[in-house]
């Protein structure tokens, strides 16, 4: 199967490789980042067209290929330039998307609309063509040229689109190049039917003629595409599935990962050490890409309580390599940078109470409005605030821990020289929940000082109120924004890289919401603002605590009784008593020797573990619904030895575990299983077994002694945990 080619000649007018390359005005952001950002805003804004999805997927795959097939595919290419991309082991990065339209469309410009050129014409030819799609996180149309740069040029797009009119499925593939035609080593520079190339070219199907006036068509045969997609070790889209696979060919780690910690910064030895995801080999450039998905969405990744808000808030579902980054892979940093996101996002939708979440209550007194009156128009009953600013304050160790020896928010941040400095961190969002900064020296921050306490971190999140109902003034003295939505002003605030907000023309609603953001954060330092219960600290200590995997070092701990004793147990009722010892402790086992007192008349009690936290006792379900990873602590075995009454001592021998679940006595009945609680009239139970349940087979009369021993594995992470038995009575 060979592809046949089209070079964009040099001539007037013509916009050169060299000038696409170069357009996302960025040079401080590595290539990866810009590609993380760039890919998944992408797959976001194809996805708002897919009903019935919560989510959108984007895979991140790593693979080798045979470079000599694919050179053997491309029509016009000389000898030489095939044989140095021949390497039988070469490497290319996959992006696939799901839950997304595909690249649909017109094939050829004739066919397309004057002002939208779909989504296949205007990825694959168009440069400097903005989204035309509402709201869409694309204003420039140069965000394309980060695929190029990952590699050497080649691009290859393939993507299975629904066709509404016959109402089946269409694959469509294409290889493209874009490349610094000034190169002395330029691809195409005379290697391409001897043309004076422009450093663009396309290999595909001609629709008619040859050479430079031929349309060029992607591969539309399913053989065909699933023949070529072999070379990459590449599986097409299943029957009735829709999306996107970009294909980048010749990808060179070392290159890619080089200097990402330059030898000229002042960064300890150790700390380059610590930072895996800068290695330059292809373990370090998986690890990069992990963090660079979470760097820019953590807001969105896992994130279950986007739906809840519209329907047209989606979260993601990312992985590299088929390693989902999930919720409890995320770093402990950018899990509070999800909760910030969500607390101010909420805010932004209104007080309905069933839009609130456990992080509206939790951040409710550090939750602000911001107002810019002189620009909203609020003369229909709306209000004049833009955006909420949600502030956290708290102590390091509970941000750093966790996160691996030696690491903070600003390593993962990429701000190498700053690790032994807490300055103050505002981030700011658009619709999409991409993190569009983190800015910590720009006018976001400007006179806003360091902490006094330096073991004491001070973020801060701004989510703009976004949508048609939030609008510019119809008289502004700059008519070009009169009446336009506030999200399309800030649109057009942004670089085509989306890395910040600037005025233009005069205005000044970005630099009013960075005086207020300022004003606010300062408010917080002085101490102005006191919670309902505690300080404002202290609450967010107690709120971070229970959404990160708490700290990693030994082993989950007993609450003690103050005495250094590593008894505890406690009860929720007057007619029973529960006292345990540990007995046993190997690596996260623990052994609990226990009694539990009944006095007369009780007829059930269960016992649950707990994780305590500043006064919060969380049980399981709670621990799973709210911070989405399974709970730590979880019973693997049961002993029951002795029930005894002042008249008679019964030894017994009932032992529980996952392959047997119940037993029984004389006079009990006994199980473990999965703790269990009621929400919305539906049963919601916990993943793992943290339930134990004693049922007597009547109540009993006499004051009842049950002794034996409960067998725990308490996860490999320090927090404090102890049982409670409580009276059932369902």
């Amino acid at each position: 199967m060979i592809l046949k080619s089209k070079v964009l000649s040099s001539f007037q007018g013509v916009a050169y490789g060299h000038m696409t390359l170069e357009a996302m005005q960025n040079w401080h952001l590595s290539k990866i980042d810009l590609l993380v950002r760039e890919v998944i805003q992408n797959c976001s804004d194809a996805s708002e067209q897919v009903e019935g999805e919560d989510c959108f997927r984007v895979a991140f795959n790593v693979r080798e290929f045979n470079g000599k097939s694919f050179m053997d595919t491309l029509d016009g290419l000389d000898d030489t330039t095939k044989k140095r991309f021949s390497g039988i082991n070469s490497k290319c990065l996959e992006i696939r998307d799901g839950g997304t339209t595909g690249l649909t469309g017109p094939l050829v410009i004739a066919k397309n609309d004057e002002e939208d050129h779909g989504n296949y014409y205007r990825l694959v030819f168009d440069t400097g063509k903005a989204q035309t799609q509402k709201n869409s996180g694309g204003n420039w149309g140069y965000g394309k040229s980060a695929y190029y740069g990952i590699g050497k040029g080649f691009v290859i797009y393939y993507s299975q689109i629904e066709n509404k009119k016959s109402g089946g499925y269409e694959s469509r593939l294409i290889v493209t190049l874009i490349e610094n035609e000034e190169n002395k080593d330029a691809i195409l520079r005379g290697h391409i039917n001897g043309s004076n190339s422009a450093g663009k070219a396309w290999w595909g199907k001609c629709l008619d003629g040859e050479g430079l006036n031929a349309n060029i068509l992607p591969l539309q045969d399913e053989e065909e595409i699933r023949e070529f997609l072999t070379i990459f070790n590449i599986t097409p889209f299943a029957e009735c599935e829709t999306g996107t696979s970009v294909i980048i060919p010749y990808v060179d780690y070392n290159e890619l990962m080089n200097n990402m910690i330059s030898k000229e910064m002042e960064v300890p030895s150790d700390i380059r050490n610590r930072c895996s995801w800068t290695y330059s080999d292809d373990e370090g450039f998986k690890e990069y890409l992990k963090l660079a998905v979470q760097k820019w969405y953590a807001p969105v990744i896992n994130n279950l309580d986007l739906p809840k808000l519209t329907e047209k808030k989606k979260w993601l579902y990312a992985s590299v390599n088929d390693e989902l980054i999930s919720y409890d892979q995320m770093y402990p940093f950018f899990k509070l940078v999800q909760r910030m996101y969500t607390a101010s996002l909420v805010r932004t939708y209104g007080d309905a109470p069933e839009r609130r979440t456990e992080w509206t209550s939790t951040y409710e007194n550090t939750i602000k409005p911001i107002n810019i009156r002189n620009y909203i128009d609020n003369t229909h009953g709306g209000n004049t605030i833009v955006g909420y600013l949600t502030i956290a304050r708290l102590p390091k160790n509970l941000v750093d821990t966790g996160m691996g020896e030696g690491l903070n928010p600003y390593l993962l941040l990429g701000y190498y020289e700053e690790t032994d400095r807490n300055r103050p961190i505002v981030m700011y969002s658009r619709r999409l929940g991409m993190v569009i900064d983190y800015a910590y020296k720009d006018e976001w921050v400007h006179g806003v000082p360091l902490p006094e306490d330096e073991n004491e971190y001070i973020f801060s999140f701004f989510v703009p109120c976004l949508g048609e109902g939030k609008r510019l003034k119809s008289d502004l003295s700059v008519k070009k924004y009169a009446g336009q939505t506030l999200e399309q002003y800030l649109i057009e605030c942004e670089a085509s890289d989306h890395e910040g907000w600037e005025d233009h023309d005069r205005m000044t609603i970005v630099s009013s919401i960075q005086n207020r953001v300022v004003d606010n954060i300062k408010n917080i330092i002085k101490g102005d603002v006191i919670a309902s219960t505690g300080t404002v600290s202290d609450r967010l200590g107690n709120a971070f605590s229970r959404m990160i995997n708490i700290t990693k070092k030994d082993c989950g701990k007993r609450i003690s009784d103050g005495s250094g004793s590593s008894s505890g147990g406690g009860s929720l009722s007057k007619r029973i008593k529960f006292v345990s010892d540990i007995s046993e402790f190997n690596e996260g086992r623990q052994k609990l020797d226990y009694t539990i007192e009944c006095k007369p008349g009780l007829k059930t009690i269960s016992i649950t573990p707990i994780i305590y936290s500043d006064g919060s006792n969380i049980r399981s379900i709670e621990w799973e619904a709210e911070i989405r990873s399974t709970f730590p602590v979880e019973f693997k075995r049961l002993d029951v030895v002795e029930i005894s009454t002042k008249q008679s001592e019964n030894t017994v021998n009932v032992i529980l575990d996952e392959d047997k679940l119940s037993g029984a006595c004389e006079t009990l009945e006994i199980s473990i299983s999965h703790d269990e609680k009621k929400r919305d009239n539906k049963s919601v139970y916990s993943r793992g077994l943290t339930r134990i349940t004693f049922s007597f087979k009547s109540p009993i009369e006499e004051l009842t002694l049950i002794k034996g021993s409960i067998f725990l594995n308490t996860a490999d992470n320090d927090y404090e945990y102890d049982l409670i038995a409580s009276e059932e009575t369902r």
